[in-house]
């Protein structure tokens, strides 16, 4: 009997050890699932099933579910990790193959910082441990709110998040580490808010794919060896999570990797690394009175430099890489003491930027971006949310200030850019036989983007049925020459003409982007983004990615066979310079199928076409010109009989 005695004390001693002696790791899964998104969560909530709690490292999750929605939701009749699915909020824990359900929370507000601090504290008293990584799922957008609750049409603000990570952390100490799965959260402004409660960050300067980060063998391997440092397992994290898109067997999970990317940051040195580029935005704002030169060279720097989330929407965060944009103000710079903060803020990033992952069509992605916009509407995000007056811009940081007078400075300019072909007027005729070749002439100073433009006659408008960028490469001199080719979209049925209304051209291929609007079975219509990669003159430029677009909110998909998609062309009255859109409703649209869509050259049919270049100044203030021409007579018989026709 005494013996059977010591052998329960010691098995209850271990129960109670478990419960309330710390572990070495707690993961606190905040996954906001009440939206959009909710089908891919659940597949993150599968995977972390892959791995499960132990002794040592535990994962309690929040999960907050929608009504049942066929376009966004999953199957409510099936069990998930053996419960049965649901549509509040349930407290579970995640155990190898299964969840154990801790309490129903009911229908909550993931959108309500009360919710994330109950949740902490909730979480980090059922179970404790030396090191805390606070996981949050949802939507992102860097500064701008996100962690939307569809249900009580709610989101988390950045001044929300840093408020109740700072309560909890002088509750339960700084958190180990945080993983923002949600897009365009690696900035200097959310490094530097969060620094005061979070060691370490995982974070993407760019999109994060619908799918998410990878967490299954990543957080299986922290379960074996709970030990590990962070600064190990946050590198295994980020390359387990691009290794699931680019080395999948999967053609559609291998484009995604193209344009994956995700960085390890260090936030001690964050908020040094946020003075530092506030002190570059004195210099940069005192320049412009100082120095005739340095308007052309911040404009330009801003324009080119890398961006993430501006070609998507007027609302959007309008983040650029931060190590790209002191490389190209370096070019020319605009102030004396230019290099020594171009300096400071380099060795910062060194400390911050620990470790940084990035696909073949986004190699310019250093690790963490900053806010710089172009259009004072970028300014404020939802409900009018201002990045002026965020917390982490008090005491003193000068970079909004800066941002006001460089927007004040776009808004002096209200005059076209003049651009004219060199020699003769702008409506020269071609013949058939001939292969036109033109030069154009602009002033590159004043020219911020330049595209070559095929169009047909849209009443007193010139409808663009194609748009390519061109490089600027500060000659004031555009030669281009007319060789009866464009690059058409396709589907497995044909092609059609579709502008490009962006591009990034980088040593191994280009990135285009294509503006639409996506059809998904059911009838559910979304503005959208396609993102190609490759060499469209040597072949197929291979579709990677697809982008819902929601005001400030983005969504990326996988592309399904029962998907249709509608391009947008844009209209252009060049006398007026009034601009539109137009979408055409009667023809038919481009069917994904099995094939999918790619970009490859196409031979046009014979027809007359207004052939020009279109430009845009810093401002945004557009011109263009073009000369009539025909299609080569003497291609005729090499033409895609399949090509449809725009109108």
């Amino acid at each position: 009997m005494r013996r059977f005695l010591l052998v329960f004390v010691a098995l209850w001693a271990s129960v109670v050890a478990w419960g309330q002696t710390k572990a070495e790791w707690t993961m606190l899964a905040y996954m906001d699932a009440d939206n959009d998104l909710e089908y891919p969560l659940m597949l993150d909530l599968i995977e972390m099933m892959e791995a499960g709690s132990s002794r040592d490292f535990r994962i309690i999750a929040l999960v907050d579910r929608i009504e049942l929605n066929p376009l966004m939701g999953v199957d409510h009749d099936s069990k998930l990790g053996g419960l049965d699915n649901w549509t509040g909020a349930k407290l579970v824990e995640v155990e190898k193959g299964k969840l154990k359900e801790l309490a129903d929370w009911g229908e909550v507000d993931m959108g309500d910082p009360a919710t994330l601090n109950r949740f902490i504290d909730e979480g980090l008293k059922i179970a404790p441990a030396k090191r805390v990584n606070l996981q949050m799922s949802d939507h992102g957008g860097g500064w701008m709110p996100g962690w939307v609750d569809m249900t009580e049409e709610t989101h988390l603000t950045l001044d929300e998040i840093q408020t109740t990570l700072e309560t909890a952390s002088k509750k339960h100490g700084k958190f180990e580490l945080l993983t923002f799965d949600a897009c365009l959260m690696a900035t200097v402004e959310v490094a530097a808010a969060l620094s005061d409660s979070v060691k370490y960050l995982i974070a993407s300067e760019e999109l994060v794919p619908g799918l998410g980060f990878y967490y299954g063998s990543t957080l299986a391997a922290l379960r074996e060896n709970p030990r590990m440092s962070t600064e190990m397992f946050a590198k295994q994290f980020i390359q387990g999570s691009y290794d699931f898109y680019a080395k999948s067997d999967d053609e559609d999970l291998q484009g995604i990797g193209t344009t994956f990317t995700c960085g390890l940051l260090k936030l001690d040195r964050a908020r040094a690394l946020h003075l530092a580029t506030s002190h570059l935005g004195i210099g940069l704002q005192a320049s412009f009175d100082l120095n005739v030169n340095a308007r052309q060279t911040i404009l330009r720097a801003q324009r080119d430099a890398f961006t993430f989330g501006e070609d998507f929407s007027e609302t959007a965060p309008a983040l650029v890489d931060l190590a790209d944009v002191l490389e190209r103000l370096a070019k020319d710079a605009p102030m004396v003491t230019f290099a020594l903060d171009a300096a400071a803020i380099r060795q910062e990033m060194k400390q911050v930027v620990l470790f940084s992952l990035k696909g073949e069509a986004i190699k310019r992605a250093d690790g963490i971006s900053m806010f710089w916009p172009r259009f004072d509407t970028y300014l404020r995000g939802i409900e009018d949310y201002d990045y002026r007056s965020l917390r982490v811009n008090g005491g003193g940081i000068q970079w909004p200030a800066f941002i006001n007078r460089f927007l004040q400075e776009l808004a002096k300019d209200t005059k076209p850019p003049t651009i004219k072909e060199e020699g003769k007027g702008k409506k020269r005729g071609s013949a058939p036989q001939e292969l036109a070749k033109v030069t154009w002439r602009y002033n590159p100073a004043d020219t911020a983007e330049i595209w070559t433009f095929l169009g047909v006659p849209s009443n007193e408008d010139v409808l663009l049925i194609g748009l390519m960028p061109a490089i600027l490469d500060g000659t004031g001199r555009l030669d281009v020459t007319w060789t009866g080719t464009w690059p058409g979209l396709f589907d497995s049925e044909g092609s059609q003409l579709a502008p490009i209304v962006g591009a990034e051209y980088g040593e191994d291929g280009m990135t285009a982007y294509m503006r639409g609007r996506i059809e998904q079975e059911g009838g559910m219509q979304s503005d959208a983004v396609l993102t190609f990669y490759g060499d469209y003159t040597e072949g197929p430029m291979k579709l990677v990615r697809i982008t819902l677009v929601t005001g400030a909110q983005y969504r990326t998909i996988l592309p399904e066979p029962g998907m249709t998609f509608r391009p947008e062309y844009p209209v252009i009255n060049f006398e007026t310079g009034a601009t539109s859109t137009y979408i055409n409703e009667e023809s038919e649209p481009f069917r994904f199928g099995e094939k999918g869509l790619w970009l490859q050259q196409v031979v046009l049919p014979a027809q007359p076409y207004r052939w020009g270049v279109y430009i845009e100044d810093f401002a945004g203030n557009p011109a263009g010109a073009y000369r009539e021409v025909t299609f080569p007579a003497q291609a005729t018989s090499q033409q895609d009989n399949r090509l449809r026709a725009v109108r």
